[in-house]
């Protein structure tokens, strides 16, 4: 242009600022308690309300599924079709494998390496300083992070009236116990867990939710869009 006119021209253009998102979903067999919703079920409908969101709104999204290892690795896509693969792959959802958070979520830090908002969808029965280091290792790599913390009103409060046989989902191991005797300290020692959760979370600049399968949605998607709301 400056050779044909002998003016000088700045070119403008617009930057794609879409937001890239992965949701990242544990699929353990500890996801599978509950009566009615499991963990599973609230974890996989808040994941397709949030796809349908980010999508809505033009941004790409993933889909990770995991236990001990990598199930399901979809890369971000901003289209009606790729949701619907989405919703298809969330509805058929199965649980299986132990549970590994700390060491995926450390394999899935390094897998994903373009920026991104990476939402995590899990109960988090693991090692809680593993878990917590494995989270700081996203932000390590300059990526947002939500984590949604899954339990049930039976893991925050063990009340039941009447002496229980409890099954580990994963080991199998069965231990017998009267909730009665236990409750209390089992309180205390599960609010603890949650605060040292939200402490670790905190200082690693990391956004913590915790629900359980009674919260209505609209708290839990509240949480998301005030996330939105502040990024960049």
């Amino acid at each position: 242009v400056y050779a044909r006119t002998d003016r000088f021209f700045v070119r403008e253009y617009e930057e794609e600022t879409n937001l890239r998102a992965y949701l990242l979903l544990d699929t353990s067999r500890s996801m599978s308690y509950g009566t009615g919703i499991t963990k599973l079920d609230y974890a996989r409908w808040l994941a397709a309300s949030l796809a349908y969101l980010l999508i809505r709104q033009k941004d790409s999204v993933g889909l990770v599924t995991f236990s001990d290892r990598i199930d399901i690795h979809m890369p971000p896509r901003a289209t009606a079709t790729h949701l619907r693969i989405i919703l298809r792959q969330l509805e058929t959802l199965q649980p299986g494998g132990d549970t590994d958070i700390s060491h995926t979520l450390h394999q899935l830090a390094e897998r994903i390496r373009r920026r991104a908002l990476v939402i995590i969808l899990s109960d988090l029965w693991d090692d809680q300083s593993a878990v917590i280091t494995s989270l700081r290792h996203f932000r390590a790599r300059k990526h947002e992070l939500l984590l949604f913390h899954i339990c049930h009103p039976d893991e925050e409060k063990l009340d039941f009236s009447q002496p229980l046989l409890l099954r580990d989902l994963e080991t199998g191991t069965e231990i017998t116990i009267d909730p009665r005797l236990l409750r209390s300290f089992y309180q205390k020692s599960f609010q603890e867990r949650l605060t040292a959760f939200k402490k670790g979370c905190r200082e690693g600049r990391i956004d913590y939710q915790p629900l359980n399968t009674a919260t209505p949605f609209d708290q839990a998607l509240l949480a998301y869009l005030e996330r939105r709301r502040r990024l960049p």
